[in-house]
């Protein structure tokens, strides 16, 4: 591109000023290559950035995998804790009603148990409560039961949305996992107390 600019010098034929040609360089950008080539750049960041996203989403979704077979392996542990403290309750009350009358000492050791083997059952059945008042998964799936169109569009976010939606979750059901086993954890040890109890009774007897 060329612009012409007034030169003060002064011709000696006509004294009229003349015209200098200066060369401006034209915008990168215009030119053809240089704009295919920004073009190229751009949808390679994106193909990048989509990329990612989608590995990030992948190891959230096998994140939130291994969290949920924790939480019904410790639903399972739960499940099966519950069958032995039944055998210890069973035996607390063969213990209470049999006919011959027991020794103070082992009376008082039977009332002592009694409470760490409540304990125990109560905190398996807090293990194995369904929690509904959660914001993802299927309780939240649960609220567009008539808005099909709705719940498509939450289940298709955007890739930074899905990304955040996806470890929110996550973080919620890693919580969730972890409280189960420290339940779990109270119960064993509850109910390891409430054993060697019920064993001390039988022997004072």
């Amino acid at each position: 591109m060329a612009i012409r600019k007034p030169h003060h010098h002064q011709s000696n034929t006509d004294n009229q000023p003349e015209v200098e040609v200066v060369a401006i360089s034209l915008d990168p950008f215009l030119d053809p290559a240089a704009e295919a080539e920004y073009q190229a750049a751009a949808e390679a960041s994106q193909r990048a950035q989509q990329r990612r996203e989608w590995d990030t989403l992948n190891a959230l979704a096998e994140a939130q995998h291994v969290t949920s077979g924790e939480i019904a392996a410790a639903n399972t542990r739960a499940a099966r804790l519950l069958g032995l403290f039944g055998a210890a309750l069973a035996g607390a009350l063969v213990l209470a009603s049999r006919a011959t009358p027991a020794s103070t000492f082992s009376e008082v050791v039977l009332a002592a148990a009694i409470a760490p083997l409540l304990g125990s059952v109560g905190s398996l059945l807090s293990v194995l409560y369904a929690r509904l008042d959660t914001d993802h998964g299927f309780p939240r799936w649960a609220l567009y039961s008539n808005q099909p169109d709705a719940l498509a569009d939450y289940l298709t976010l955007p890739g930074h949305r899905a990304i955040h939606l996806n470890a929110a979750q996550l973080g919620e059901l890693a919580a969730l996992a972890v409280s189960k086993y420290r339940r779990i954890n109270a119960a064993v040890a509850l109910l390891g107390a409430a054993l060697v109890l019920l064993t001390l009774a039988v022997l004072t007897a």
